[in-house]
């Protein structure tokens, strides 16, 4: 069912490596959203097999290892200046999504996950009134990176 209606959203071969993306996303999820953690068993596996059907349809070049580096040395630098601010593994997620998508899908994403994220606390604190320490940041990546893909070539 997932395929079929992928297949007509993006009927194009090449394109199966965002649905390869959009799977180890969704199972991500799942793991971070049970247990406050993004599994490498699950993250490093799913993104070879992506890398995999991304290079084999498009030449990959030098210069899209520098989006990735950045996003990393950006969100390292927050996590040391604001103490617990993201976990790593959303952080090495951020940075294997910036190998496949554009700057302005990525910018889109965190803007969408980050509000979305915002939303759920506000809603949360006021339908139970309790504080949210913790929040499982990866369905909310995952959210932002469907819309991102959908919305913005």
């Amino acid at each position: 069912m997932l395929i079929y209606l992928f297949h007509h959203l993006f009927p194009l071969p090449e394109s199966i490596y965002l649905l390869s993306l959009w799977l180890m996303s969704f199972t991500l999820s799942l793991t971070d959203y049970l247990s406050l953690m993004v599994e490498p068993f699950i993250l490093y596996p799913f993104a070879l097999i992506t890398f995999i059907f991304f290079v084999s349809y498009q030449p990959f070049n030098l210069v899209q290892f520098l989006l990735p580096c950045g996003i990393y040395l950006f969100f390292c630098c927050l996590d040391i200046f604001m103490n617990d601010s993201i976990g790593g593994g959303d952080i090495k997620l951020l940075m294997i999504y910036g190998f496949f998508l554009s700057f302005q899908q990525i910018l889109y994403l965190i803007l969408i996950a980050s509000l979305s994220g915002l939303l759920f606390i506000l809603l949360v604190h006021i339908t139970t009134g309790k504080r949210v320490d913790k929040l499982p940041f990866v369905p909310f990546l995952t959210l932002g990176l469907i819309l991102a893909t959908l919305w913005i070539n």
